[in-house]
């Protein structure tokens, strides 16, 4: 945590190591025609290409190069990317960037191009990349309930918000997911997740909730279901 930080500098203030393969892959192209060359295959915000890994829901998964800038539709839905939706049902979400990334609704994103600032505009992010597809079966709850319990399960232990935060986020989900959930809880849940993000103290506690918080905003109706069913439930049970 303590600067230099290597992203900026390495030991003794030399040039810091990049040892990451997606970074190596590119340096012959760059070398062989030019960095404008290598630039002008993506937008302005961001030269290049980068490497897509689609699984979930569609018919093509697995691992490509796109040009940023490529449009989503493009990529979710061409035969040469995704090819549409492997169950024949409409697709519904996506999850970007692995565990610690955002979620996007496909209706949402008709427009948005897979770019820094294009995902941005959306209050998405690239990530690392991977882009989880998922059709209209798939609850809402359900899916994170599982990105909850990766995160409980990689949390080390060190700081108290990440150890036990991550377990309480897992335990919520899944009250939600049982139909369980009581008026106030969406407000305690989003009181906790924000606690979690802000006190813990590396970016495995700090980015638990960023998936929670963008499907809140693209699906606060299965959020409100399970709590109006759960107040319908007791209404009964009290007559």
């Amino acid at each position: 945590m303590k600067p230099p930080h290597l992203a900026d500098v390495g030991l003794y203030l030399k040039p810091t190591l990049v040892n990451n393969v997606e970074s190596y892959a590119c340096v012959p192209y760059i070398l062989r025609y030019g960095g404008e060359a290598f630039k002008s295959l993506g937008t302005q915000d961001g030269g290049g290409t980068k490497l897509i890994c689609l699984t979930g829901h569609v018919k093509n998964r697995g691992l490509y190069e796109v040009n940023l800038g490529t449009p989503l539709q493009e990529i979710l839905y061409s035969e040469e990317y995704g090819g549409g939706s492997s169950t024949g049902r409409p697709l519904k979400f996506i999850h970007f960037g692995g565990q610690s990334g955002p979620i996007g609704s496909v209706d949402q994103l008709e427009d948005c191009i897979y770019s820094y600032d294009g995902m941005w505009d959306e209050g998405l992010s690239v990530g690392s990349g991977a882009i989880v597809v998922m059709d209209d079966s798939v609850s809402i709850i359900d899916y994170l309930t599982q990105v909850a319990a990766f995160f409980a399960h990689e949390s080390c232990g060190k700081c108290t918000p990440c150890r036990i935060g991550t377990l309480r986020i897992l335990e919520m989900l899944e009250k939600f997911q049982q139909g369980m959930g009581m008026p106030g809880d969406i407000e305690r849940f989003h009181a906790m997740l924000t606690h979690v993000t802000q006190l813990s103290a590396c970016g495995l506690g700090q980015s638990a909730s960023t998936a929670i918080f963008s499907a809140m905003q693209a699906f606060p109706e299965e959020f409100e279901q399970v709590i109006d069913t759960k107040a319908e439930k007791v209404q009964e049970v009290m007559w």
